[in-house]
């Protein structure tokens, strides 16, 4: 009985302690699964660092390359109603801040300044290089970085794997300070060494390398660009151009479009005018010239003279048939109209200020104005007859003005077989009228407009803001600002014309909003999709674009 016994205990040991090794190993294998999963997680964290730094690694090339010259020449940088004094201060042209570059639009709106991975916050740097260079010869580049250590959770050290996942994400322009020499930034690869630029120096600082080499971008001709930059080809310009010097022309000048030149133009040949704007054009005619001995000559489309000017200050006219019919003369103040025949029908004389109509032989003046005494002489001035506004005039021939009947002093004239008032009429605000959309005058100059039988202020009818153009935008559209009226402010709205959510990841982008961007001239459109976090999209997760649409009006508002 008892080596049965024995037997028996022994086999319940070894059940125990196959039991123990069995749980052990699920214990590990839970371990490493859930090591494998913290890592997943923090190289996707690191994923998004990465992209962040992107994109400010963006917006600060943009900003260097827009004021390359400025930078080159220690000038202060003024970009969207922006300024920023030159300096190596925070806030100043060579350490713009995340506010800086947002508010000057090279970076989001909802660009956060926090870092993803710790608390530090983004800095920028530009500097000049090599040391002792001047103005165009300086290479302009700079460094982004976060002011704070990335480090292992619970740890001082270095967290390896979050940086070395975001130096492979950036590349070659990534670098970051390591255990081994933490006084330096080293570059991707050891492409590079940058002074580490947080305070104490520490391990798991990382930065990004931005800039432009001034020997590349010498070949470019860039904005406020002092250089001649000696084009050898045909040159397009698609907009208006001002010429604020001297234009040189040692060939042929054809515009066809706005040339503004607030100076002088010179022209070694003839200044033409040749291309053909119909169908029924002339292949070889000249549609204006320049002529070699002062005359400028307007042709029609075939190729017939319309008008010429002369070095003596004479101007002609001319019909169809290449007849003159109307001369004006520099030299002595008069203007002549002729018949197609060459009679006289009509002139002005200077001289005496006088104005003479001819009848059809041009040998009788009909209708004299005189300057010198004032008198105007005419076959028929005294109007005695009346008709009432609005009745009809078929028995009055096309233009025949007659007196008002309903109001003292006033005209009527015969136009498309109804008198017409031809002034306006006496006008009190409230006061009955008879002819709905009649105009009237109140003994002050105030325009009044008649309105269900009662006068109406004009002014009161007149919309303040004038609707000027229509665009549909996108993403990225510009839209020009309206050329306005003095006293007239430029100003845009945009109507979605479709919306959209996206719940194809997570958080969901579900607010649409669409906006503009001002700039120099113009606006630029912005159609995005915003997540909870406030952070806008304009395309889809899988990174097709959304291409939301909208209608944007440009208007000229008047402040009275």
């Amino acid at each position: 009985m008892r080596a049965r016994s024995f037997r028996t205990s022994r086999q319940h040991g070894f059940l125990l302690l196959e039991v123990s090794l069995a749980l052990i190993i699920v214990a590990l294998a839970g371990l490493g699964a859930t090591r494998a999963l913290l890592r997943a997680q923090t190289i996707d964290f690191a994923n998004v660092q990465a992209d962040v730094l992107i994109t400010a690694q963006r917006a600060l090339n943009s900003y260097i390359f827009q004021h390359y010259i400025a930078l080159q020449n220690d000038q202060a940088v003024t970009f969207n109603g922006v300024t920023l004094a030159n300096g190596v201060a925070d806030g100043q042209s060579r350490r713009p801040t995340v506010a800086n570059l947002r508010a000057m639009g090279y970076l989001p709106s909802a660009f956060s300044t926090t870092a993803v991975l710790n608390t530090g916050t983004y800095r920028f740097s530009v500097s000049k290089g090599p040391t002792g260079c001047v103005t165009s010869a300086c290479q302009v580049d700079g460094l982004l970085w976060i002011d704070q250590p990335i480090r292992a959770q619970g740890s001082t050290e270095p967290d390896g794997v979050s940086v070395g996942t975001i130096q492979m994400r950036i590349g070659g322009n990534s670098a970051a300070s390591d255990l081994t020499g933490p006084t330096v930034l080293n570059g991707t690869g050891g492409g590079f060494t940058v002074p580490n630029p947080v305070t104490g120096t520490p391990a798991g600082v990382i930065g990004v390398r931005v800039g432009f080499n001034a020997e590349v971008e010498a070949a470019y001709v860039r904005i406020g660009d002092t250089r001649d930059p000696l084009l050898a080809g045909p040159l397009t310009v698609a907009g208006p151009t001002t010429i604020n010097n001297t234009l040189q022309v040692s060939n042929n000048a054809s515009i066809t479009g706005t040339l503004t030149v607030t100076s002088s133009i010179t022209a070694g040949a003839t200044i033409t005018s040749a291309t053909r704007v119909g169908a029924t054009d002339s292949a070889s005619c000249l549609r204006s010239s320049l002529e070699s001995d002062g005359r400028v000559i307007v042709r029609r489309a075939d190729c017939a003279i319309g008008g010429q000017m002369d070095s003596t200050g004479a101007l002609s006219l001319f019909d169809s048939a290449n007849a003159e019919r109307l001369r004006a003369e520099a030299a002595t103040g008069s203007l002549t109209a002729n018949t197609a025949a060459g009679v006289r029908q009509v002139d002005i004389q200077s001289t005496s200020g006088q104005v003479r109509a001819w009848n059809a032989a041009g040998t009788v003046a009909t209708v004299d104005i005189h300057g010198t005494n004032g008198r105007v002489s005419a076959q028929r001035s005294r109007l005695t007859t009346t008709a009432t506004a609005g009745a009809s005039c078929a028995t009055a021939l096309e233009g025949d003005v007659v007196l008002d009947a309903e109001t003292t002093g006033g005209t009527v004239t015969c136009r498309s077989n109804l008198w017409r008032r031809t002034g306006l009429q006496p006008a009190v605000a409230g006061a009955a009228c008879t002819q709905d959309g009649s105009l009237g005058q109140s003994t002050g100059g105030i325009a009044f407009i008649c309105r269900g039988g009662t006068w109406t202020s004009l002014t009161d009818r007149v919309s303040r803001s004038v609707l000027m153009a229509r665009y549909l935008v996108t993403e990225g559209t510009v839209i020009p600002h309206p050329t306005c009226a003095t006293g007239a402010v430029p100003t845009v709205v945009l109507t979605p014309v479709e919306t959209a959510i996206d719940d194809t990841g997570s958080p969901s982008r579900n607010r649409y909003a669409a906006y503009v961007v001002s700039g120099a001239g113009s606006w630029t459109a912005r159609i995005r999709l915003y997540n909870a976090a406030g952070t806008g999209f304009t395309s889809s997760f899988s990174g097709a674009a959304y291409n939301l649409r909208s209608i944007a009006q440009t208007y000229c508002d008047f402040a009275t």
